[in-house]
């Protein structure tokens, strides 16, 4: 008699059409995770990208330290801070001349109240600049820094139609601060600037005699410093330094003077605005905690906001005598 097979049945279920996934509760924490992730990476990317915008704008610095120093090498002396011509009545870029150009400052152009907090004052409340019909430091360096297609012609006038109108308005990266928030519509289409020149420290006039150290920087009017003229030292005497707002094309974007420490003033800071036609920032910076300056031996350094301002006073002056060790 033929035997039957046996059959042996599986106690396990089958699997047969049963579908695998994550539950409700896995999906959530997945997405949780990776929500944790984006929000640690992206503040890690924003300060990556920052501190190489801070890198650039050192560089910046760097280079318009050569550049001084080619300049010297050609003309005996570094830059003058702006130039005014024989027989102009008023040589102060500040005063509004009648061939002044006024253009309307519209936001962002007005510097956030929370950066200005940062510089311990009240945000500006001035609407409009004033583009002064002298030139200034930045215009005389064009060559030295690469800008050979832009020459301006200095017996012409500055405004329209004048070709230096024109010239102006063109954008020179090497002056400008990756960091800086500045807006794309340009108030008269003009070229920006970050970079100002040092006059020297502030002078007093509460005491008396007055401190007779506020044009005894590295640039003011007509000035014609040379190398010897640094009795401080190159390596300790501020020849460039980072503002926050102004124009490579005009004469009131070109110098600060730091204020002297027995004006109760913080070393970062900006002059109060005179009427509504113009502001002139001193010195200031974009970044977080630190601006960065070009040296007269052409190094460039960054300087922390925090420092004393008798020491950013005495590196200010190129001939005060004042002691500065090198770790400032």
């Amino acid at each position: 008699m033929r035997s039957r097979p046996c059959t042996v049945v599986s106690s396990r279920p089958s699997t047969a059409g049963v579908r695998h996934g994550f539950t409700l509760i896995e999906l959530l924490v997945v997405i949780a995770i990776i929500a944790l992730l984006i929000a640690l990476l992206v503040p890690a990317v924003q300060m990556a990208r920052e501190a190489a915008r801070k890198a650039e704008c050192l560089n910046n610095m760097k280079q318009l330290g050569l550049a001084a120093h080619n300049y010297l090498a050609s003309h005996k002396c570094f830059p003058s801070g702006w130039i005014c011509v024989p027989g102009q009545t008023n040589c102060d870029p500040r005063a509004p001349a009648a061939s002044s150009i006024t253009l309307p400052i519209v936001e962002p152009q007005i510097i956030p109240s929370t950066t200005m907090a940062e510089l311990r004052i009240e945000p500006p409340t001035w609407s409009t600049w004033t583009i002064s019909d002298q030139w200034g430091w930045h215009t005389m360096m064009l060559e030295e820094m690469g800008a050979n297609t832009l020459v301006i012609d200095f017996r012409l006038a500055k405004a329209a139609p004048s070709t230096n109108w024109l010239i102006i308005q063109n954008t020179i990266k090497s002056y400008t601060c990756p960091s800086a928030a500045l807006s794309g519509s340009r108030p008269g289409n003009l070229g920006y600037t970050n970079y100002k020149a040092c006059m020297g420290a502030g002078q007093n006039n509460s005491v008396n005699p007055p401190t007779p150290k506020s044009q005894s920087g590295m640039s003011s009017m007509n000035s014609s410093v040379a190398d010897r003229d640094v009795r401080d030292g190159l390596t300790t005497t501020i020849l460039y330094g980072e503002s926050l707002y102004g124009f490579w094309g005009d004469a009131l974007s070109c110098c600060v003077r730091i204020p002297d420490p027995l004006e109760n003033r913080p070393a970062f800071d900006a002059n109060i605005p005179v009427g509504t036609s113009y502001a002139i920032f001193g010195f200031g910076s974009w970044h977080a905690g630190l601006c960065n300056f070009t040296m007269g031996d052409g190094s460039a350094k960054s300087i922390s906001k925090t420092i004393d301002i008798r020491v950013l006073n005495a590196l200010g002056t190129r001939d005060g005598h004042e002691p500065v060790s090198n770790d400032f």
